[in-house]
């Protein structure tokens, strides 16, 4: 039987600051944050390995809904995930 385990998303207290402050200044981008965070619960290896970390830090990118650019314009994501078998 292969059954996922749901993960949970846990934030650091300089994350969360971090995010508070920017998200004043840019409606929406806690709801994006948010949304990645459960995107990645499911599917935690959807970001960019990050070389040098011992396989458990990636990256994922986010658009900047207020720059009108792409993802590459916007913010970074760095999260660590390891895979224990």
């Amino acid at each position: 039987m292969n059954s996922k385990k749901k993960l949970s998303v846990k934030s650091t207290r300089s994350f969360a600051s971090n995010l508070k402050s920017a998200a004043k200044k840019r409606r929406g981008l806690e709801n994006l944050v948010f949304a990645k965070a459960a995107e990645l619960a499911s599917n935690p290896e959807a970001g960019i390995l990050i070389p040098n970390t011992a396989n458990t830090l990636r990256k994922v990118r986010l658009p900047d809904p207020y720059s009108g650019k792409g993802k590459r314009a916007g913010f970074r994501l760095i999260y660590a995930w390891k895979h224990w078998q």
